[in-house]
């Protein structure tokens, strides 16, 4: 299976890499898209990287989208969707890890319309608790994209019952839900 995998932000020695490993040793064929984030310190990585063309981190093809605005402001990556639209079909499944920031969000939404399937991994972020946090961007989000795009992907990983609840909240059906 061909997979394009979308982070905020990849380490190589993180969990998330070590599941990627995993998948490619599986036989499946992994393709990155993150940012220039550095998600445990919020600095930039990858700054050598351009936004189309990819690089490649460990034995993995890599897409670093540079952001144009913060992560606090929604980390919008002003050619998330160019990119997305250029790649896309190559694919057999999008993951989405986490939610909230710019990329994922285009990458459900190009998915969904190229009626591509995606999975998202949203790591807690749907929480109640969690939504709570930067409460009026996220606000903005869910009515904008959240409440359209979560019911509608083809699987929602959910690391427990209560991340569970928060998918069957947003609308995602029981079946989708893959703990």
């Amino acid at each position: 299976m061909n997979i394009l995998y979308i982070t905020p932000g990849i380490r190589k020695n993180s969990f998330e890499f070590a599941v990627l490993k995993q998948l490619k040793r599986n036989g499946h064929e992994i393709t990155i898209v993150s940012t220039n984030m550095d998600t445990y310190t919020g600095g930039k990585t990858n700054e050598q990287a351009t936004d189309l063309q990819p690089i490649t981190i460990d034995e993995f093809p890599a897409y670093i989208l540079h952001y144009n605005l913060p992560m606090s402001l929604g980390g919008y990556c002003k050619n998330a969707s160019k990119l997305a639209k250029s790649i896309i079909e190559k694919f057999d499944i999008i993951h989405i890890s986490s939610w909230y920031y710019h990329p994922a969000i285009v990458f459900a939404k190009i998915a969904l319309e190229k009626k591509i399937p995606f999975i998202i991994s949203a790591y807690a972020t749907l929480q109640k608790e969690n939504r709570n946090r930067k409460k009026i961007f996220k606000w903005i989000y869910d009515n904008v994209y959240t409440g359209k795009l979560i019911p509608k992907a083809s699987g929602m990983h959910s690391v427990g019952s209560l991340e569970t609840k928060a998918y069957v909240e947003l609308g995602v059906k029981s079946e989708n839900i893959f703990e």
